[in-house]
């Protein structure tokens, strides 16, 4: 029976090698194979690869927190996946529980270090070694005989792994990175959005998106900084490089809020709400169904004298665990912000 071990990065890697070195004292009739030590020098690498991956019985998944998503590991998931029940795939968690694990990994069942959740595993994997199976009560004299020394590798190999909740999987992007929003999906789907801080070109340039929401019934809010406020707007232009700015400059986008606002019945212009702060934000949002299970928070830094194209953001979700406590801070606070700011008097 032939094992594809699964690894990305140094941590994993330490935990596949881990793995191959201990399951084959314990089901002495598999065979398990790593990368790393399996593949001759000079041999065409991504080849023998892809023939281990289209051989084997079962694939174990190395996964920490800092591999969690990456895409190496999506693909040699996928490419084992693909025999359907010919093979089993299996993600091995170190540092990280199940409610980590985003699609398309969370669809596998999962295993932790855990002493009882490891033997589940092995005994799984003797199940459908037919050909070559070992008895139950020889699985467990061997499990218990060599448990301990791969307990104690595991736990020194566990001092290097990051806090999951403290590692974001999010990567940081230039503004000029995120797709439209009549492109980007969380945007497309979305019934309910809160625009803070942000400029007033996003709706500028894109009144169709907001238009088209409106008439669906969606609800759209914007924080905007106090157009009227002259000291704001040149603090404002102190933190770009593409101009200064002037009261002018606000005239077209807010005409074209005006104009979505105007367009509305009587019955939905409640839809539609525009309020006003007196103070410039670090941080601008934009966020899309918050309260939803499916919800999405981009945040925006707008460090000084970055250009509009360059400023560095992120993407926080809901439903990914290891976002969920930012996401809870970042969403609470912009409904309070929201709250405490004051409707805007066309």
């Amino acid at each position: 029976m032939n094992i594809f071990v699964s690894w990305s990065g140094e941590i994993s890697h330490s935990l596949a090698y881990a793995i191959k070195d201990w399951l084959p004292k314990v089901i002495p009739t598999v065979r398990v194979f790593l990368s790393s030590e399996d593949i001759d020098k000079g041999s065409r690498w991504f080849s023998d690869i892809g023939t281990q991956l289209e051989t084997s019985d079962f694939g174990i998944l190395c996964l920490t927190p800092d591999n969690v998503d990456a895409p190496w590991i999506l693909f040699e998931a996928g490419a084992l996946s693909k025999k359907s029940h010919e093979a089993r795939v299996c993600p091995f968690l170190l540092g990280l529980s199940p409610d980590h694990l985003q699609e398309p990994l969370r669809y596998f069942n999962a295993t932790t270090t855990e002493r009882n959740d490891v033997f589940q595993l092995v005994r799984s994997i003797n199940a459908i070694n037919r050909q070559k199976q070992i008895t139950e009560k020889a699985l467990i004299k061997l499990f218990d005989l060599h448990w301990a020394a791969f307990e104690e590798l595991i736990n020194e190999i566990r001092l290097l792994v990051p806090d999951p909740d403290q590692f974001s999987p999010c990567p940081v992007r230039a503004r000029g990175a995120l797709p439209l929003m009549h492109q980007w999906e969380p945007a497309i789907r979305a019934n309910d959005i809160l625009i803070i801080g942000q400029n007033l070109n996003l709706v500028l340039r894109q009144p169709q998106f907001f238009m088209s929401h409106l008439d669906k019934g969606a609800h759209l809010r914007l924080l905007i900084v106090n157009p009227r406020e002259d000291k704001l707007i040149e603090i404002l232009s102190r933190g770009v490089v593409e101009k200064q700015y002037t009261r002018r400059d606000f005239g077209p986008a807010l005409d074209t809020i005006h104009e979505l606002y105007n367009s509305l019945k009587v019955d939905e212009k409640s839809h539609l709400e525009v309020k006003i702060i007196d103070y410039v934000p670090t941080l601008s949002f934009q966020v899309l169904d918050g309260e939803s299970p499916k919800g999405t928070i981009l945040v925006e830094l707008t460090p000084n004298r970055i250009a509009v194209p360059n400023r560095p953001h992120f993407i926080l979700r809901a439903d990914n665990a290891a976002h969920r406590e930012w996401y809870k801070h970042f969403l609470s606070n912009c409904k309070v912000m929201f709250k405490e700011a004051v409707p805007w008097v066309w």
